[in-house]
């Protein structure tokens, strides 16, 4: 059995790790606590564009709310065809599989090249001054 003292002690340690997931951004806090009640439409589809709101808020809300939003999308579907391409395609953006790989210094150095006779590599492409 756990004293008052212990429920206590866990308690101000939950209430510090949901501030710190948040980034002590006590509005964070709030729309976090708030995106799990986001309900399902009436025929049963999620609400895949109200939840893809809180992804554009800012840049602080997308970065502390992504999982979240992306675990909400997941929990409310209910087409296992839909449910399987929606956790392949957030799975991609979670582990940024498909993220954009080129070498901006390389195309900048390409950009601003004077001498005309230089040739660039980027991600195995060949470019020439």
């Amino acid at each position: 059995m756990l004293t008052p003292q212990e429920l206590n002690e866990i308690s101000q340690n939950k209430i510090k790790r949901r501030n710190q997931k948040s980034g002590d951004n006590p509005k964070i806090l709030i729309i976090a606590q708030v995106l799990k009640f986001i309900p399902t439409s009436r025929d049963g589809d999620p609400i895949d564009f109200e939840l893809k709101v809180f992804l554009v808020l800012n840049k602080q809300s997308s970065a502390v709310l992504q999982k979240q939003v992306y675990k909400q999308a997941l929990i409310y579907e209910i087409d296992k065809n839909k449910l399987t391409k929606k956790r392949i395609f957030l799975w991609k953006k979670l582990l940024r599989v498909d993220s954009d790989s080129k070498d901006y210094y390389a195309f900048r150095d390409k950009v601003n090249c004077q001498d005309k006779n230089i040739t660039f590599e980027d991600d195995g492409e060949v470019y020439q001054a």
